[in-house]
């Protein structure tokens, strides 16, 4: 059974509809229409007696709704009650044994003594989406920070340290950000002109105390946000004004989109796995919008030799380490098993190299440590990057700044434990020779 319980509305049915009903009847003002195409698409979508649990959910799910809302029509509780009189669709539930039978039969009872009652007056039906999209792709648009009475939040903080003394200067200082698309999250299969839109904006470096004037798209330069697994100038947020005239945003004027996101394509729009998402009426200890905003702000990427003692790498290791499969069908709970002893064979590799005499390269975003490569000759030993780094092409970066330091035509083996290894989660697992292998195709390193 597709339920979780013996409620009205508590199956998968139900609660897949629901925003359905809403976005049908707040787009069509007259209820009997709305209705209407409620019921061509549950047809469209195979609901009907032929599948007495299903269709139960619908129907009961969709009166109940409607009770609720004060617009339920005599038609919908008619065909409500007759099928719960007659019993239909209760031989699902004895399936279930007589103490869920019983369950379903006390619920059906009560939501025939509701059906029957009187409703209230008619409730305001409005989704909870964003129809419209804001202002116009290419718009170069300064916003306002809002850090007064607010803490520096502790996600911003892996990011970049700021003293509260420091955030709460930022307060009345602007951003720049150019709007570049927007992303529908959700689109109503009943009313496809009900949908969710996200505003995708790109962010550039810099603060400044008043709205800057006369700037040239071509000087500005672009920000780092750190996402969960990409570092990009890109975030999304919701599309909706109420925001941004709260901030007294202003539209300095209108450029050309960059090159990389005319006509945006899948790989720019997956932000819920690339970029950051940032929510502007949220505030906590973890999440703050101008929090995220100023953490993007200054940092450079940069990459310097290494000459400090081995601990700072082992602790790269350790952020940087993933899950190690002998075969893709290999559980979580085996793989963790595994997890301390490869740790260790990975740190005991590098640090060989590293006291061997090895050259090492570290990576930083801004002030913080991401990742390091260790030379010996020509052969790379170890590269390690930290996880949420790990997309941004910070492994490239060391390499090619190792090249061109060196002037050397580099290599890289594969050590004989690790050759068939994958990592990665059973259903997206992939093999160390083919991550590294892209690598090094792009780089020019030989993989052997």
């Amino acid at each position: 059974m597709g339920a979780w319980n013996a409620s009205i509305n508590g199956n998968d049915t139900a609660q897949d509809l629901k925003q359905e009903y809403t976005c049908a009847f707040f787009y069509y003002s007259d209820v009997e229409e709305a209705v209407r195409k409620i019921v061509e698409y549950a047809a469209s979508q195979q609901i009907d007696e032929s599948d007495p649990e299903e269709y139960c959910d619908y129907v009961y799910s969709l009166a109940d709704f409607m009770w609720k809302k004060g617009i339920l029509t005599d038609d919908v509780r008619d065909r409500a009650l007759k099928m719960i009189d007659a019993g239909f669709g209760l031989e699902i539930w004895e399936e279930s044994g007589e103490k869920m039978l019983q369950k379903r039969k006390a619920v059906l009872e009560g939501f025939r003594k509701q059906l029957t009652s009187p409703m209230g007056e008619r409730k305001k039906i409005r989704p909870n989406v964003h129809m419209k999209e804001i202002f116009e792709d290419g718009d170069l648009i300064a916003v306002k920070l809002m850090t007064e009475g607010k803490s520096y939040s502790k996600d911003a903080m892996r990011i970049k340290e700021i003293l509260p003394e420091q955030y709460s200067g930022y307060d009345g200082k602007y951003v720049l950000m150019q709007k570049i698309g927007t992303r529908v999250s959700w689109r109503s299969s009943i009313v496809p002109e009900v949908r969710d839109c996200w505003a995708v904006f790109k962010l550039f470096d810099g603060i400044y105390d008043e709205i800057p004037k006369g700037i040239r798209l071509d000087e500005l330069k672009e920000a780092h946000i750190a996402g969960t697994h990409k570092i990009t100038p890109y975030f999304v947020c919701e599309s909706n004004m109420f925001y941004f005239k709260k901030r007294k945003c202003e539209v300095l004027g209108s450029f050309p989109l960059p090159d990389e996101v005319i006509g945006l394509n899948e790989s720019i729009v997956r932000f819920q796995y690339e970029a950051k998402s940032i929510y502007w009426g949220i505030y906590n200890d973890y999440n703050d919008p101008d929090s995220d905003l100023i953490a993007s702000m200054g940092n450079d990427i940069t990459i310097r030799k290494y000459a400090g003692g081995f601990d700072v790498m082992s602790e790269i290791i350790g952020s940087a380490y993933v899950q190690i499969r002998d075969k893709a069908d290999l559980s979580s709970e085996d793989a963790n098993n595994n997890r301390d002893k490869e740790k260790q064979r990975l740190c005991r590799m590098a640090e060989e190299a590293f006291i061997s005499g090895g050259e090492a390269y570290c990576i930083y975003f801004g002030d913080k440590l991401a990742g390091f490569i260790i030379i010996d000759g020509i052969e790379i030993k170890a590269i390690f990057v930290k996880w949420r780094y790990q997309r941004s092409g910070f492994a490239k970066l060391l390499i090619r700044h190792a090249i061109s330091t060196t002037g050397r035509e580099l290599h890289m083996k594969v050590p004989d434990w690790l050759s068939g290894k994958l990592i990665g989660a059973p259903h997206v697992a992939i093999s160390i020779e083919d991550i590294l292998n892209k690598i090094c195709v792009a780089t020019g390193v030989k993989l052997i």
